[in-house]
């Protein structure tokens, strides 16, 4: 599988390396400010989860109705939880 980055979606681009410096950036305050391990831990997945968002987003937005190609009903997507914030 080839690896496009950053994806396009309807014309704005998802920074994939935006969104590592950011999250590096977080590290690193983290540990100069003595953030406690289990924050860190707390802010990380936080942060993991809504990018993971964001992905699977843009992967339904450039799939289109070949995302659903498994049997899935799209009308299920409307009834999914989204990410906290």
């Amino acid at each position: 599988m080839t690896m496009m980055w950053p994806l396009p979606v309807e014309g704005k681009r998802l920074d994939v390396a935006a969104c590592v410096a950011q999250l590096t950036g977080f590290v690193t305050d983290a540990a100069r400010d003595g953030l406690p391990a289990h924050e860190l831990e707390r802010g990380l997945w936080h942060y993991l989860l809504r990018l993971g968002h964001e992905l699977q987003t843009e992967y339904f937005a450039l799939a289109g109705d070949d995302a659903w190609s498994d049997g899935m009903d799209s009308s299920r997507l409307s009834s999914a939880s989204t990410v906290p914030e």
